[in-house]
């Protein structure tokens, strides 16, 4: 079976370089601290309404969000 899970390393990267680490980037955008770590870690799925709202924060174009957010990595288990 194939599972696929996002890389968000370029957002890791993101959020370094403007100084943000996930307490205050849930701040920011109005995510619990908890639910952003489970994203990031994709143990749940990123809504829109999210991915705009950390877009917006770390000031990621509408052009670049697929960079961001839908990087896939395939793992076979």
């Amino acid at each position: 079976m194939i599972y696929l899970i996002f890389n968000y390393d370029k957002l890791k990267d993101r959020m370094q370089q403007l100084r943000y680490n996930q307490v205050s980037l849930a701040k920011a955008t109005n995510i619990e601290r908890v639910t952003l770590n489970r994203k990031i870690n994709n143990r749940i799925m990123f809504k829109q309404d999210e991915i705009l709202s950390i877009a917006n924060a770390l000031d990621i174009g509408s052009d670049e969000i697929g960079v961001y957010f839908f990087t896939l990595i395939v793992k076979k288990r």
